[in-house]
């Protein structure tokens, strides 16, 4: 078993068996109350990664067999759902609630870009970086991390500044940010503190 995460008093986890392929599965901490939730791809494992918990549900990529794609789960069989988005989104990674929202890194209209969602496909927006010369500048990023109103990640919005750390306050709505929203993260040894720009 990997990727284990707590949501409406269940811990969920992908796993396999012997029998199913990797799927998702979740307990209540009993034998009797552990189980496969949903055999997403029969065939051969929907691999469930980068489970969040999300507004009591389970949030996870797996793949169904198109593209891994933005799943959710209550628990239950019948209520765990492919994310209807109104963009096509593929190869979701790196989830983490922060203020509200659930943000991701996916695929969708560009590469590689910062994405949140409020659990509803219209409540569901890409954070654009106005002025970015790169395709996919979150591409290489692996973590997201929120503290406080910030949400800090590391992106490559420029070719010659390389993955920078950049932080998004508190979005108004509006899918493309202003500039002012993202900053730049400088580590400061003498005093122990970050600064930002």
């Amino acid at each position: 078993p990997g990727d284990l995460v707590a949501a409406s008093g269940l811990l969920f986890f992908a796993a396999n068996d012997g029998t199913i392929d990797p799927e998702l599965w979740a307990t209540d901490g009993t034998e009797a109350g552990t189980y496969n939730v949903r055999d997403i791809r029969p065939s051969g494992g929907s691999y469930p990664v980068d489970l969040a918990e999300y507004n009591g549900r389970v949030w996870f990529t797996a793949n169904d067999g198109s593209d891994p794609q933005l799943w959710s789960s209550d628990g239950s069989e019948v209520g765990t759902q492919l994310f209807d988005a109104t963009t096509p989104l593929t190869y979701p990674s790196d989830m983490s609630a922060h203020n509200g929202r659930l943000y991701f890194i996916a695929f969708g209209t560009n590469n590689g870009q910062l994405w949140s969602t409020d659990g509803t496909a219209a409540g569901t927006m890409e954070h654009l970086y106005p002025g970015s010369t790169v395709g996919s500048p979150l591409f290489s990023t692996h973590l997201l991390a929120g503290c406080g109103d910030f949400l800090f990640y590391l992106a490559q919005y420029d070719v010659a500044t390389g993955n920078e750390p950049h932080t998004l306050d508190t979005p108004t709505g509006l899918a493309e940010e202003a500039p002012g929203t993202h900053a730049l993260l400088y580590p400061t040894p003498a005093s122990d503190h970050l600064e930002m720009q």
